[in-house]
């Protein structure tokens, strides 16, 4: 049955890339290839999968028929032997040198540009303040090594990935100790969408997915020789980590269930405390307060909920019982996990003993990890928050590797063959796909097409991404379009009116750029960079001094040291002959903006949307 599930997901690859790549955005990233390249890479997946598991069975039987005719002993061929410790250090190198090769090479899954832009700081510092505050690190020392902002945080992607790598190999080992299930293991946690985290990821959870493997192992290794209060240490440190990671409290509580069972109470009963001011401690390293991400976590949960029910908000996309929210859920899965998604009707089919600690474990686990999936509000919409559910995909693919070789079922070739197929199947075009730039926003543009996952929120939030992104890369008439198409899906966001009239200036349309920008503040009136730009365009059009200097001192009030307003602000006491206080204003902006980039001109200080 695994066979014939996984040859259905292969097929759902290249119907999702022709028929509906939008809908089904987890699995149709062949819409990004040549069609003919898609068909032949799903020709090959499809040719291996029906003759390889032949060609094992038929070498196993026919080696079987030869020993029993001649009645001696036949030499077996030699197989490769699971890496020890040493051994999986080595392909966690190596796996570092083809993360860095496939690197992705335009950030606009997850909050790359974002971060690019804010040189690896944002909002999240209050739910992953250890991450936000070691990003921001990385940054600040590759700056001084010359090295780009982008590049600083991809490496710590590749820094996860080897992590998250050598401790797969050790998960393995501690699942089975029979070498062909710890190879199938390992194929199957090493092969899942969830990798592409590693591959140059700009974001934060490259680090969180491997601290989870970690703790994976830490677990299972606890569950089969040890004692389990260090499993309260690692989800502890987790927790810091990100709070993603209350995802994995329904399976430490299992673990603490079979640890009380066990004998082991007092040692629970006094472990609980102590990982508590582990996780405090941790909290404070990173510069937070405890009581702040306690707080956090009383927001998200109802963040996450809310905007189910909440069907008047912009960044409402569906309902939590829609169709709508199971097909994104079920994106999610596919995405990250496919072979876990076709190994589990083989699973759950199959007569199977009763499951043990480690199974059980990895099974309760799991459900957290679903539920918290099903729960999470995707208001960014399906490609700026894959990421945060991703590392999910590692419990997911640890739970099926316990299933599949404990205890251990005999031989594990055709199995790792059909998990080698369908996994690289599903993972090779996602990573080629984040290699090209044209590839990667050809996808986006397509998925961005789906009325069903994107709420105007998310939808006009992927568009200015995308606008921002042509800018900077000098396509006015794309950057153009995409304001354009901004707006249109989220009118009542003043950035997008903002970054439209910015466009419109560099065109030469003043009215058109003042319109914009007027509407900006018919939705937001305190929006500083649109009271700036439009006084900028007063003042390029010679008419109404006094509205342009009531815009720039508006501006002023929200941030009055912002030297490209005080620029404005000189410029528009120069037309009004206060030749002092231009002076004066021209004077303070400069002082401010020492050891940045030079100042602009008189009437060059517009502003995109922060």
């Amino acid at each position: 049955m695994f066979r014939s599930c996984t040859f259905g997901l292969v097929l759902i690859h290249p119907l999702a890339a022709w028929i509906a790549p939008a809908s089904l955005w987890g699995v149709s990233h062949l819409t990004a290839w040549p069609p003919a390249i898609g068909a032949a890479w799903t020709a090959l997946a499809l040719g291996v999968l029906w003759w390889a598991p032949r060609r094992v069975e038929a070498r196993q039987s026919s080696g079987g028929a030869a020993r029993s005719r001649g009645g001696k002993a036949v030499t077996p061929q030699r197989q490769l032997d699971f890496p020890a410790k040493r051994g999986a250090l080595l392909i966690a190198s190596a796996a570092a040198v083809l993360f860095w090769l496939l690197r992705e090479r335009i950030h606009l899954f997850g909050d790359g540009a974002l971060l690019i832009r804010d040189k690896g700081f944002s909002e999240t510092v209050s739910r992953a303040p250890l991450l936000v505050y070691a990003a921001a690190g990385s940054v600040s020392l590759g700056a001084r090594a010359g090295v780009s902002v982008a590049t600083s945080l991809a490496l710590l992607s590749l820094i996860g990935g080897m992590l998250a790598v050598f401790c797969a190999l050790r998960l393995a080992a501690v699942l089975t100790p029979d070498r062909g299930g710890r190879w199938l293991a390992t194929t199957l946690l090493l092969s899942g969408g969830c990798m592409a985290l590693f591959f140059g990821h700009v974001e934060y959870y490259a680090l969180p997915a491997a601290a989870l493997v970690a703790y994976l192992w830490l677990a299972c290794w606890c569950l089969d020789r040890g004692t389990l209060w260090p499993t309260w240490i690692g989800l502890a440190i987790l927790l810091p980590l990100h709070l993603e990671m209350l995802a994995l409290v329904p399976g430490q509580l299992a673990l603490g269930w079979t640890a009380w069972r066990r004998g082991e109470r007092r040692t629970t009963l006094a472990v609980v405390p102590v990982a508590a001011l582990v996780a405090w401690a941790v909290t404070r390293l990173a510069g937070s307060r405890a009581g702040l991400v306690a707080n956090t976590i009383g927001a998200s949960l109802g963040r996450y909920v809310q905007p189910y029910f909440e069907t008047t908000s912009t960044r409402h996309a569906f309902g939590f019982a829609s169709p709508a929210h199971a097909l994104a859920f079920a994106n999610d899965l596919l995405l990250v996990a496919p072979m876990a998604v076709a190994a589990s009707p083989a699973i759950l089919w199959a007569a199977r003993p009763r499951q043990d600690g480690v199974t059980r474990f990895l099974a309760i686990a799991s459900i957290g990890c679903l539920l918290f999936s099903a729960t999470f509000s995707r208001e960014l919409g399906p490609y700026r928050d894959w990421d945060i559910l991703a590392p999910f995909g590692f419990v997911y693919l640890a739970w099926v590797s316990a299933c599949f070789v404990r205890p251990h079922p005999g031989s594990q070739r055709v199995a790792i063959v059909i998990a080698l197929v369908g996994g690289l199947f599903h993972l090779v075009p996602f990573v080629m796909m984040q290699i090209s730039p044209r590839a990667t926003r050809a996808h986006i543009q397509t998925v961005l097409t789906s009325q069903s996952q994107w709420s105007p929120h998310a939808r006009g939030y992927m568009y200015e991404e995308l606008a921002i992104e042509a800018r900077q890369r000098g396509d006015e008439a794309a950057s153009l379009h995409l304001y354009e198409a901004a707006v249109a899906a989220n009118p009542s966001d003043a950035r997008y009116h903002t970054g439209l009239g910015t466009r419109y200036v560099k065109l030469g349309e003043l009215d058109r750029a003042a319109a914009e920008f007027t509407a900006a503040l018919s939705h937001r009136p305190d929006y500083a960079p649109a009271h700036n730009n439009l006084a900028v365009v007063l003042l390029r059009q010679g008419r109404d001094l006094e509205a342009a200097r009531q815009h720039v001192a508006a501006a002023l009030r929200t941030s009055p040291d912002n030297p490209d307003y005080l620029t404005t602000a000189a410029e528009v006491e120069r037309r009004a002959g206060n030749h002092a206080a231009a002076r004066s204003l021209t004077q303070k902006a400069a002082a401010l903006r020492a050891g940045d980039k030079p100042a602009p001109a008189a009437l060059d200080t517009l502003q995109s949307p922060p």
